[in-house]
């Protein structure tokens, strides 16, 4: 019996490549192609929509209140899409028509079982409220609102595999009463952006924390580096203010 291979390989379709081969591909060109190209390959080949989803869906920035809805009803109706998703980013500002809290779904958050990476870029803080004991654990948080909101600590206190944090607050955490005190972080890279370090130590227990970075330091804040339970390995201090 002769086997034309060259035949054979003619009539191959993309379909018939092994799923684990499909997704490192589209893995790879994700980055560098159109991202409505590949939704559009979701809605042209049944076998190949979930694999596409699951690099469509790893990583996801949503920049407005009407994103954030379709996302959240997208994701709602197909489990897969929630556990694809491992790193979202939420970019939200006075000019755009953010959605308020409490019209969007606490289960949203609490379907994103694999969430490693999330980014809160906004200025309503209330956002973190629905992230307490959610069912993911975060490896990287970075939180960016112009209001400290005091559930920022329940949310460190229920995320004990978080690893990278960064912090940037337009009010000083000491004009918000705390819902609790010496909050266990084991975080082992802390970016403070803008935040007042010295009332961040007198809430939070570093107990481990190896590398710090400090966009902006006050006396106080240097005053604080003491109340750390070990030594640090690397700091960084992009400029100091000096006591007037």
């Amino acid at each position: 019996m002769l086997y034309d291979s060259s035949a054979s390989a003619s009539r191959m379709s993309l379909s018939s490549l092994p799923p684990e081969l499909l997704l490192s591909v589209f893995r790879a060109y994700a980055p560098e192609v159109d991202r409505t190209w590949l939704a559009s390959v979701t809605t042209l080949c049944k076998t190949l929509k979930p694999i596409v989803e699951s690099v469509l869906y790893r990583e996801v920035t949503i920049i407005s209140g009407e994103g954030f809805r379709t996302f959240c009803h997208s994701v709602a109706s197909d489990s897969s899409r929630c556990a694809a998703v491992r790193k979202l980013a939420l970019v939200f500002h006075l000019n755009d028509t953010s959605p308020p809290v409490d019209i969007i779904p606490r289960s949203t958050f609490l379907s994103l079982i694999n969430l490693d990476w999330l980014k809160l870029d906004m200025d309503d803080p209330s956002y973190l409220a629905s992230l307490v004991d959610a069912p993911f654990r975060l490896r990287s948080l970075l939180v960016m609102t112009w209001h400290y909101h005091s559930s920022f600590e329940d949310v460190i206190a229920s995320q004990h595999s978080l690893k990278t944090l960064t912090i940037d607050f337009g009010q000083d955490i000491e004009h918000v009463q705390a819902s609790r005190l010496d909050i266990p972080c084991n975080v082992r890279a802390l970016l403070v952006i803008s935040c007042d370090f010295s009332a961040f130590c007198s809430r939070f227990r570093l107990s481990n924390l190896p590398h710090l970075s400090l966009l902006i330091a006050s006396h106080d804040d240097l005053q604080a580096f003491s109340l750390l339970a070990e030594p640090l390995v690397s700091i960084k201090v992009s400029q100091r203010i000096e006591a007037p």
